[in-house]
């Protein structure tokens, strides 16, 4: 095994949201989706604010994949006996 480099521990607020996106797998997961970028100076609170935000992004996408879907599948809910 050869290491390319060792790094320290990045405090999670230090990371930007630049590089996070939140995906779907369960309730969602926080993914690496480019290069790391940092910001030394950004709080647990504007990383916190920032999480709402890509919340948010990833809360629209899935109800609009469920919109699609149920538009695909269910084209006329009154037409299942519920």
């Amino acid at each position: 095994m050869k290491i390319l480099k060792e790094t320290k521990p990045i405090p999670i607020e230090h990371i930007a949201w630049d590089c996070l996106s939140i995906e779907a797998q369960g309730y969602g997961v926080i993914q690496k989706v480019g290069p790391l970028k940092t910001d030394s100076k950004q709080t647990k609170r504007d990383f916190y604010k920032g999480f709402l935000a890509a919340y948010e992004k990833y809360r629209q996408k899935e109800h609009r994949k469920h919109q699609n879907f149920a538009r695909r599948f269910i084209k006329d809910p009154d037409s299942i006996d519920w």
